[in-house]
């Protein structure tokens, strides 16, 4: 089975996100993070460690009262690949799902046409998914930033800026059906939002 397959449900998406933004973190924390009852978080929290997504860390050292139980995402349970495309150079990072950056590359990538491009992008980001070794089923997708004008309710690339050859080009699904994998697609301004995208995907896919 997939990590897809296997991530927690909708109910856990909040608590999930505030793991990953706080931890390490309380059930209490979570609740107040969230607005939450702690019933709800208490059940949450279950399915997370059930799905192997979440686990305790052991108590917090407090002066009086029984210790809360701290909680974190688990390291290496799922990853995503960021990709930035810029005129000359294509960067690419593998994060783990906390955020949390494992490896970085940078390709030298002359300007080219969408075909030339498509395929310097898809070799930078399978050389990163065979980095992965066996846990390359834990793959979420890959996130591509790249410079617009961009539609990015249809995954093209829009003119002028990027030329005629590239006008109205499918970046997106030429990307996911050469490598094989989800593609997300954004521009440099809106880059920090793939990593939440991904996981979105992941939690309501």
């Amino acid at each position: 089975m997939s990590t897809h397959d296997q991530g927690p449900s909708r109910r856990g998406a909040r608590i999930l996100e505030a793991i990953r933004r706080y931890a390490p973190v309380t059930r209490s924390e979570i609740a107040a993070r969230t607005g939450l009852t702690r019933a709800t978080v208490t059940h949450g929290v279950g399915e997370l460690i059930d799905t192997g997504v979440v686990e305790e860390l052991g108590r917090r050292s407090t002066g009086r009262g029984q210790p809360p139980i701290e909680l974190r995402i688990r390291p290496r349970t799922a990853y995503t690949i960021g990709v930035q495309h810029t005129y000359r150079v294509i960067h690419v990072a593998l994060a783990d799902l906390d955020g949390t950056v494992l490896e970085r590359n940078a390709v030298d990538s002359e300007p080219a046409g969408p075909v030339e491009t498509v395929r310097a992008l898809a070799e930078a980001v399978k050389a990163m998914i065979a980095s992965l070794g066996d846990e390359r089923e834990r793959l979420l997708g890959v996130g591509l930033a790249t410079f617009g004008p961009l539609d990015l309710a249809e995954g093209t690339v829009a003119p002028p800026i990027s030329g005629d050859d590239w006008q109205h080009q499918p970046l997106r699904r030429m990307l996911a059906e050469a490598t094989g994998v989800p593609v997300w697609l954004d521009n440099d301004a809106g880059a920090a939002a793939i990593g939440g995208k991904l996981l979105d995907g992941w939690i309501h896919g």
